[in-house]
């Protein structure tokens, strides 16, 4: 997207892909997630598909950092502002 916006040369990009490949982020098959986050979609009026994220960081016991309105109206015992992580 970057590179689509012109923030980065397109050089770049390939460049910038293989360096966020060595972070060691984990991936989670939404497989996993999908019956959770259905019920939470249901539940809330969000979408399954944010509510895939809230799934994920419930499952992790971890927040998720997020701007979504929504979502942090929805599940403020888990989603939370940047900004607020620092008060928790």
């Amino acid at each position: 997207m970057a590179v689509r916006a012109g923030v980065l040369p397109a050089a770049e990009g390939p460049v910038r892909l293989g360096l966020a490949r060595r972070l060691g982020i984990e991936s989670v098959a939404t497989a996993t997630l999908c019956q959770g986050a259905l019920l939470r979609a249901i539940a809330s009026g969000v979408s399954a598909y944010d509510t895939l994220f809230v799934e994920l960081a419930a499952r992790s016991a971890c927040p998720l950092l997020t701007f979504d309105k929504a979502l942090l109206k929805a599940f403020p015992e888990i989603a939370c502002r940047p900004r607020d992580l620092v008060g928790r």
